[in-house]
């Protein structure tokens, strides 16, 4: 019942077919964010949900120098029996407080889970950590934190926990069953060149375009497969690798893209890029004239109805907005210096929008405010503190809650748990006097 985000890529026409000019490979390069500009969460792998449960923020303070172990704070979202054998990636921020002295031990987030200890001391109080583990054994489906050498009263802060399926570390993201449709990135970016290496410069991807999946599923695993083919219109049904194979001229080099969402459903896209071969040998010519080179590149987009058919009008230098269940075309046109020209396309569908959401409870009462100025002098009244009242009026009762003698702003000396009365220019003592009592 809880709807979260999903997203949905077709990258198709990266090329014409024949390569760049020099006969280089053309990649395509996507990545997500949170932010318009591509900074917040920027990834060029989507974010693996936390296997994980409550690892935005914990803290434990130790109670002494021996091995201590915290209440068990992280349940593990899932079946221990799933995560056993498999790469997982664990990644940590931490921050100690309360430090004093000359002290060195060590702390682990993931007690009871394996993974390893990192180390702190009086001089190593904040930091970040990452380790990849496989685990072949693990005690308990719930974890804490654990601390070894802090003196008492030493605080541990953890933040941003989290283990994740592969050796590549992701954004933070909470749990399966924690996530929202808030949690998933928002922006989608790509741009393309001949390196097979993603940038990891945001402004590298721009524009970014707002991006929102169908409803009720998010992005579970994305998988990317290369296989080389005869063909350069029907994709290869075998052969499909993890890694670039090994390039053959005049063939053509298939990308594969597999998104697996929350819902166990899948969508697949593919790019295909030819390998230019060599020409048959041929007798010496002439002295040829200058090479070509990119004089300009221009992107241009326009919105359609259709996934597979380009726009032949609207398009525009700025990204346009597209109704949700459309598509959004980009076209690249590399004009190189010879007045020649090449184009590409490359069209990412606009999700429907997800259905809104149950209301989510309650939050928790936030901290109190500051103190608001002071308010208008109100009727005689009665103050019991160990400090003299900043405000006085004629008939104030104040009763001094200290333990040691205090001499007030007028010279009067206060008495420990005395009630005094101010007369509008000094505090006497409040007594009763016998016409007061019965």
């Amino acid at each position: 019942g809880k709807v979260v985000a999903n997203q949905s890529v077709t990258i198709t026409n990266v090329n014409d077919g024949k390569g760049g000019a020099d006969g280089k490979t053309s990649y395509t390069h996507v990545a997500w964010s949170n932010s318009a500009d591509g900074t917040d969460g920027f990834t060029t792998v989507y974010p693996n949900l936390n296997l994980f449960k409550n690892t935005k923020s914990q803290s434990y303070t130790s109670t002494g120098t021996a091995n201590n172990n915290s209440s068990n704070n992280y349940p593990l979202d899932g079946i221990i029996a799933d995560i056993l054998n498999k790469p997982l990636t664990i990644t940590y921020n931490y921050a100690i407080t309360n430090s004093s002295g000359t002290w060195s031990g060590m702390i682990r987030p993931t007690y009871g889970l394996g993974g390893t200890n990192q180390s702190v001391s009086n001089t190593n109080l904040s930091g970040t950590h990452k380790e990849t583990v496989t685990l072949t054994n693990v005690g308990q489906n719930s974890y804490g934190i654990l601390t070894s050498g802090l003196p008492t009263g030493i605080k541990v802060t953890i933040t941003n926990l989290k283990v994740e399926f592969g050796s590549t570390a992701t954004p933070w993201m909470p749990s399966a069953s924690e996530v929202t449709t808030a949690d998933w990135p928002s922006y989608i970016g790509q741009y393309s060149d001949f390196t097979s290496t993603a940038s990891t410069d945001p402004a590298k991807y721009a524009p970014w375009t707002v991006f929102k999946g169908n409803d009720g599923v998010g992005i579970k695993t994305t998988v990317i497969t290369y296989a080389i083919s005869i063909s350069g219109t029907i994709a290869p049904t075998t052969g499909w690798t993890s890694s670039v194979p090994s390039l053959v001229k005049g063939l053509y080099l298939w990308t594969k893209t597999v998104w697996t969402y929350t819902d166990n459903s899948s969508e697949t896209g593919y790019s295909v890029t030819y390998i230019s071969k060599d020409g048959n040998d041929g007798g010496d010519g002439n002295p040829g004239k200058d090479g070509v080179g990119i004089e300009n590149t221009t992107i241009t987009y326009a919105g359609s109805t259709s996934g597979t058919t380009a726009p032949t009008s609207g398009w525009t230098a700025t990204v346009p907005t597209v109704e949700a269940g459309s598509y959004l075309w980009t076209k690249t046109v590399w004009t190189y210096t010879d007045n020649t020209s090449e184009t590409g396309y490359s069209v990412a569908k606009m999700g429907n929008n997800g259905a809104t959401g149950p209301q989510g409870p309650q939050g928790n009462t936030g901290p109190q405010g500051p103190t608001g100025p002071a308010g208008s002098n109100g009727d005689p009244g009665k103050v019991i503190s160990d400090t003299e009242p900043s405000t006085r009026f004629k008939g104030l009762t104040w009763k001094y809650s200290g333990t040691a003698d205090l001499t007030a702003s007028d010279g009067t000396v206060i008495k420990p748990n005395t009630e005094y009365y101010y007369n509008g220019t000094h505090w006497m003592i409040n007594y009763l006097s016998a016409n007061n009592i019965e």
